[in-house]
């Protein structure tokens, strides 16, 4: 399914909130809403607005709204003065170049980088605030010009699944990126060059 959205921020803050939703409806099975659950979520409270969190990584941008700006870390003075989630952040890899030269460098930063996803995951787990989806961009633009392999990408893709987190990736530049990382699964989020933003998504199945 394909839905057009305003701007890549959009797209972005509702995936979250279908990341959210996705996640409650698998803790809650068939069982319907509680009128608890109903009476607490219009005071913000759990457990009608449970306590979730999305992982992100170090050096992203997802947008300038007030949730995505939990998940974006390229520039300070974006985020200041803005009240922030407390999610966790875990670090993109910084590879050397070129390539072929650093390979096992590059492999041993990229292990590092995931083992800190799973110890962040375990982490927000043990404090009550699970991690319900994990962001990530296939290339770091604003950010720097960042880039991971595409075994780094597969891997958050198994952690997620091995988890129950639900992963999505954010682009903005051009869908290509995406058909390269090998890995697009479940969410993706679209900005073409001229704004025109859409938010693809199947049924919260793989799309390749």
């Amino acid at each position: 399914e394909v839905t057009p959205m305003m701007c890549g921020s959009c797209a972005n803050e509702n995936a979250y909130k279908v990341a959210f939703m996705w996640y409650q409806a698998k803790r809650r099975g068939d069982a319907p809403f509680t009128e608890e659950e109903f009476s607490s979520c219009m005071m913000n409270q759990s457990p009608g607005s449970p306590k979730l969190s999305i992982l992100s990584f170090t050096g992203a941008f997802h947008g300038r709204l007030f949730g995505v700006l939990s998940t974006t870390h390229s520039k300070a003075i974006h985020k200041m003065d803005v009240p922030a989630f407390d999610w966790p952040v875990a670090p993109f890899p910084e590879l050397k170049y070129p390539l072929e030269k650093h390979t096992a460098e590059n492999e041993a930063e990229e292990k590092r980088c995931l083992q800190k996803v799973k110890e962040l995951i375990s982490e927000w787990f043990a404090k009550g605030c699970p991690v319900a989806g994990i962001v990530v961009e296939p290339v770091q633009a604003e950010g720097g010009d960042n880039h991971a392999s595409n075994a780094f990408f597969r891997e958050l893709r198994q952690i997620a699944k091995e988890v129950s987190a639900l992963q999505r990736h954010a682009s903005h530049d051009s869908l290509c990126e995406f058909q390269c990382s090998l890995v697009v699964y479940l969410f993706v989020s679209h900005v073409e060059k001229h704004g025109r933003t859409v938010l693809h998504y199947s049924g919260l199945f793989p799309l390749v």
